[in-house]
């Protein structure tokens, strides 16, 4: 209802709670300012008004300026205890009241003002850390409901009890109604969890008056801050002429029941502009020409005050600002922060809110008491509200373009960045992304194409759009259109194939031209075309128009064999846009080449009709960086299939381990109970280190993406146990390599230093492999925080973690990792893990022996270098033997090893 069905389901309960919340809020305020003006007005002149202006405005910069509050985590139990504190305090001004004294009604009014600024800055701020900022276009109109609903409960049920108590019983329901709403503060904290964004980070203090100046340095925030200030002092102006008048035309013991009447009437017309008008002139009229509707209203009336119309006047002023300021004004304002940063919006919130706006209401109150010290009456009120007004529709007007200026930086961000989540598209918004389809800068232009196909609005891309001179983007829109099954751009793309004399260009108008409308005496003549690439796109589009037909076939397959690079790939991204299982045998031979660009367009042709044949292709080209991610998302589409025969490969410890290693993240994509099996099932037979390491990764991140995921927990305590004792061999082998460098001194070579540092860089990620096992045995523990407290500088974190792990390892394995992560002596450590070894640590030379053997290419090689240079003859023949992965990234030391062994005498048989 009312909006309620565009937000989503996930968005709901947050939005419902931060709605009753503000409505509690706002229902309190309502009672206690018509309380507050009736008191005040009945006891003091109008004219004392301006003098509480300027104390409200400096008493809300001081708490500014002083209030030190932290982060959002704390923002909701500190706004329970502030609603709380209102509730109290306003409670003691009613039992104070009974025969209020001038002070009193100065307090009260300075209290219900300064409350209604510090409260409500600091609830949008917690609505604005708890939604994204595409949440807030959907939210923010229904939160705002509850401030106009709770004013009109305040209002309506003040004007009923003003019938039978006096005025100091409103505050008294006030007091009733601020403590009702301070659970939900708690409440929205609880259920919605704070939108995680790159550059959210930790928020600024919510009131630190330094970060709030700071956002000052943005040119938007100040002109936001420059509008609303504005917007105040105009709005400040028709308050004090409205109660002026009403003051001065009604006896005092009514104004109590008028302010409630015309406060409740105006509040349920607010109520139906924000139910049913909100939405559709933030629709149409963007954001900023939503905030040209009040000034444009105010103007009237404060016209009408100018020229002497009394109170009718006064109430026109007062009806405009009651009906739009909290609805359409009070949405259309926050909007404006939206497209800010997160931080940013934090800091330029509270300039705005605490600085700005009772900043200008000041000012406003120096003009007031300007007027009345020349003796000036309303008339000249209403003439300078006139002019102010004509300022705030003028700033308004300006800011649109500036408004939109945000949106065409995302664009530029999101053409070399990744993607950024954008709020949903206003008719502004939307017109800033078509005109940079007009941009010079060809990736605005595919990122405002993007934009527009995933909002649904193909049919607003130009076909005109065919004409420009990137292929990338011509290539983009052509997509683009065929997805969206537009026909319109046939002609256009005929024009462009006979004119254009860019091959790729025209390639591309010819196979997406006859995706929608094939047409073969058309493609009989560009199969004959001199351009190698149009003629290999019109050789498949004929072959998919008729599969009889050999002849074209057969020139298709020359051009696999005998064409140019350009030919091929042409060849694949038409079979793309047709895929006919006839093309199977030419996609398998396309797929038999180096070059990366043919690749690519072989596998988007292998994915639009995927076989079962394409999967030894598809995953060859895993190891190809920049094919990864699409090879990964086509073999997910290929579904269990697929899945099965990554499980195959990834048991075959005859592939490239180059191959190997991306495996586990691969399947990890797939079903979370299917992936963890297959995964679980290698990880304890699994010999490459790496792969290994890749294999516990993923496995965490299905744990982490499904909590309640069944894995196998003998096979965890098997594998954590072989971890741990892998991690204590590290260890003992470090000690040899150090107690015989201390016996022998010659010993402490360069190799010798590489060694040792690599060994202690093994154990500690043999270490870490280790709590990854413990945290997919014990889920219910953050066994990360852990871990980060094991490694603190602190002494008290890693005491209270090592007391952790200490009651979550049950025995035998306890103090064995507790001896791992022991700041004890490496020979107290070992002696923790003694009975995991299964035999003694080896002799030196053995050692380097055992490491010249090993399965890590590191260890070979600087265990063969080390022997070389302590002209250890018997492991001379092992270590020329050392033979390195793909890589080749040691082969250098390999090399050097050969040469320093040379020097020597000739090999001897190595050791039997």
């Amino acid at each position: 209802m009312f909006g309620w069905a565009e937000i989503r389901p996930e968005e709901r309960r947050a939005t419902l709670v931060a709605m009753l919340t503000l409505a509690g809020f706002m229902a309190g305020h309502a009672t206690l300012e018509t309380a507050r003006d009736a008191l005040f007005l009945t006891k003091l002149p109008s004219s004392q008004l301006p003098i509480v202006y300027i104390v409200v405005a400096v008493i809300s910069l001081a708490i500014a300026l002083f209030s030190r509050s932290r982060a959002a985590s704390g923002t909701g139990l500190r706004l329970c205890g502030l609603f709380g504190g209102v509730s109290l305090v306003t409670a003691l001004f009613g039992l104070f009241l009974g025969s209020p004294g001038t002070l009193a009604l100065y307090a009260l009014y300075v209290f219900s003002a300064v409350v209604a600024t510090v409260v409500l800055a600091q609830f949008w701020l917690l609505v604005g850390a708890r939604f994204s900022a595409t949440q807030a276009k959907r939210t923010y109109p229904f939160i705002g409901v509850g401030s106009v609903f709770g004013a009109i409960v305040g209002s309506g049920l003040s004007g009923l009890l003003s019938f039978v108590l006096p005025a100091r019983g409103l505050v008294f329901a006030a007091a009733v109604l601020f403590f009702a709403s301070a659970a939900g503060p708690v409440m929205l904290e609880r259920i919605a969890e704070a939108p995680k964004v790159e550059e959210r980070g930790r928020l600024p203090r919510k009131n630190d008056a330094a970060g709030s100046l700071r956002a000052l340095e943005r040119p938007y925030s100040r002109r936001i801050a420059l509008l609303l200030g504005v917007s105040t002092i105009v709005l400040t102006l028709g308050d004090y002429v409205w109660k002026t008048e009403a003051a001065a035309s009604l006896a005092p013991e009514r104004l109590a029941g008028l302010f409630a009447l015309v406060a409740f009437v105006l509040n349920v017309v607010s109520l139906g502009v924000q139910l049913f008008a909100v939405r559709p002139a933030v629709r149409a009229l963007s954001v900023s020409g939503a905030l040209l509707v009040l000034p444009v209203l105010l103007l009237l009336g404060a016209s009408g005050v100018a020229l002497g119309g009394g109170l009718g006047a006064a109430l026109l002023l007062k009806g405009a600002d009651g009906a739009l300021r909290h609805s359409l004004h009070r949405t259309a304002s926050e909007l404006l922060f939206v497209p800010l940063p997160t931080r940013a919006r934090a800091a330029a919130k509270t300039l705005v809110d605490v600085f700005g706006q009772r900043a200008s209401q000041a000012l406003a109150s120096v003009l007031l008491l300007a007027v009345a010290f020349v003796g000036a009456g309303i008339p000249w009120i209403g003439a300078g509200m006139v002019v102010v007004t004509f300022v705030w529709i003028g700033l308004a007007w300006r800011l649109r373009p500036h408004y939109l200026e945000l949106f065409r930086s995302t664009l530029r961000d999101s053409a070399t960045t990744r993607r950024v989540e954008l709020p949903s598209l206003d008719l502004g918004s939307l017109e800033s992304i078509i005109a940079a389809l007009n941009s010079p800068h060809d990736g605005e232009v595919r990122a405002a194409l993007a934009l527009l196909a995933e909002e649904g609005k193909a049919r607003l891309v130009p076909t005109l759009l065919l004409y420009h001179p990137s292929a990338d983007v011509v290539s983009d829109a052509l997509d683009l259109f065929v997805r969206a099954g537009r026909k319109d751009f046939v002609p256009i793309a005929d024009r462009v194939l006979a004119s254009s004399d860019r091959a790729d260009i025209r390639a591309a108008c010819l196979r997406a031209r006859m995706a929608v409308s094939p047409d073969r005496a058309l493609l009989e003549r560009y199969a004959t075309d001199p351009e190698p690439r149009v003629r290999a796109t019109a050789l498949v589009c004929l072959v998919a128009l008729e599969h009889e037909s050999e002849e074209a076939l057969a020139r298709v397959e020359q051009v696999v064999d005998e064409g140019p690079l350009e030919a091929r790939i042409a060849l694949a991204e038409a079979i793309r846009y047709r895929p006919r299982s006839v093309f199977e045998d030419v996609l398998m031979t396309l797929s038999r080449t180096d070059e990366v660009e043919l690749l690519l367009a072989t596998l988007r042709a292998m994915a639009t009709a995927p076989s079962a044949r394409f999967l030894g292709p598809i995953l060859k080209m895993l190891t190809v960086r920049e094919l990864r991610a699409e090879v990964r998302e086509t073999l997910v589409r290929m579904g269990e299939t697929a899945l099965g025969f990554l499980q195959g490969a990834l048991a075959d410890e005859e592939r490239p381990i180059v191959l190997r290693r991306h495996l586990p993240r691969t399947i990890m994509r797939f079903s979370p109970p299917l992936a963890a099996r297959i995964l679980l099932e290698q990880l304890p037979i699994e010999r490459d280190g790496v792969v290994r390491y890749k294999l516990l990764r993923a496995l965490g991140h299905l744990r982490a993406v499904e909590p309640e995921l069944p894995l196998d927990r003998a096979t965890l305590e098997l594998v954590t146990r072989a971890t741990a004792v892998r991690a204590y061999e590290l260890l003992a082998s470090r000690l040899v390599l150090e107690r015989g460098r201390a016996r022998e001194p010659k010993r402490e070579t360069e190799a010798h230093g590489l060694l040792v540092r690599l060994l202690r860089d093994k154990e500690q990620h043999a270490i870490e492999r280790l709590f990854r096992l413990l945290g997919l045995l014990h889920p219910a523990e953050d066994v990360a925080a852990i871990f980060r407290g094991l490694r603190s500088q602190r002494p008290e974190s890693r005491a209270s973690s090592r007391e952790l792990v200490e009651h979550m390892v049950a025995t035998p394995l306890r103090a064995a990792v507790l001896g791992l992560i022991d700041d004890a002596a490496d020979e107290v450590r070992l002696a923790a893990g003694a009975a995991l070894l299964e035999k003694s640590p080896a002799g030196y030379e053995a050692l380097l022996a055992e490491m010249v053997a090993s399965s890590s290419e590191s260890l070979r090689a600087l265990a063969a270098y080390h022997a070389a240079e302590l002209g250890l003859s018997d492991l001379r023949v092992a270590a020329e033997a050392v033979s390195l992965g793909p890589s080749q990234s040691l082969a250098g030391v390999v090399d050097a090893a050969r040469r320093t062994f040379a020097a020597f005498a000739p090999p001897r048989p190595a050791l039997g």
